[in-house]
């Protein structure tokens, strides 16, 4: 049985999901590593009579916010290093998917917060169609159940998850669940992969180059696993086809 987390990150631009694929045991493994630099840092924390972080939250921690607040960057850089080399080190596959809000928006308008939900379910569908190729391929015979963090877009994500199951890969799928960070130290690497897949993809989506971010593309140098993709202009006819597919087979079961 594998397991796949995934987490969001977005801005009023760009959409981003993005996740890690691995088996039980591989997951307890990352776990574990994971929650003793966590532990480690709370120590120092306490040592220094400074806040102890929760977790590793992406966004608050790349902006010394919140919990991070009073770390220095020197820290901070080093926190992200130790967390990457726990990911390389058991090579969970990686999924990051990106789209424009303004394409999306170009094809389904929206004049409220409605487009966020379409467009989650958007790119949680493809997501979970790109996982189901690289199970066929990587990972045959094996099945997958679905985690994303809990929060607005649960609906979403069932209903993203309902498709998927009426696609070429449905037998694949087994179960979709939302958890919250609190109950899943996974979803805490998933947060990383959204968050640094969102900047590198916002960048490529709007600024058309080839940038990544760094952390993003040392992975990428060292031939880690990983699917990283994004939604063009000129596929939008077709996936847009593939979507009416998808949701039909989806109200006929």
């Amino acid at each position: 049985m594998l397991i796949l987390y995934m987490d969001e990150s977005y801005n009023n631009r760009t959409m981003c999901l993005g996740g890690w694929l691995a088996n039980k045991e591989k997951w307890r493994e990352i776990e574990r590593a994971w929650g003793e630099r966590i532990e480690y840092e709370r120590r120092i924390s306490a040592k220094r009579a400074e806040p102890q972080i929760s977790r590793y939250h992406a966004s608050d921690c790349a902006s010394l916010m919140g919990e991070f607040s009073t770390w220095e960057r020197g820290r901070q850089v080093l926190f992200v290093k130790r967390l990457l080399r726990i990911i390389t080190a058991f090579q969970p596959f990686g999924v990051v998917l990106g789209v424009s809000v303004i394409d999306y928006l170009k094809h389904f308008p929206s004049t409220n917060k409605a487009w966020r939900y379409g467009l989650y379910r958007l790119c949680m569908w493809r997501c979970l169609e790109d996982v189901g190729d690289v199970v066929a391929r990587c990972f045959p015979g094996e099945r997958v159940a679905v985690i994303h963090d809990k929060g607005d877009f649960d609906q979403a994500a069932k209903a993203a998850f309902d498709m998927a199951l009426n696609g070429r890969h449905g037998k694949v799928f087994t179960t979709i669940a939302p958890i919250s960070w609190e109950s899943s130290m996974p979803l805490q690497c998933a947060d990383w992969i959204a968050f640094d897949g969102f900047k590198a993809l916002d960048v490529r989506l709007h600024c058309n180059t080839d940038y990544l971010r760094r952390s993003l593309h040392k992975l990428l140098g060292k031939k880690h696993p990983m699917y990283v993709g994004y939604i063009t202009s000129n596929l939008w006819p077709l996936l847009i086809q593939k979507m009416r597919e998808a949701n039909a087979k989806t109200y006929e079961a």
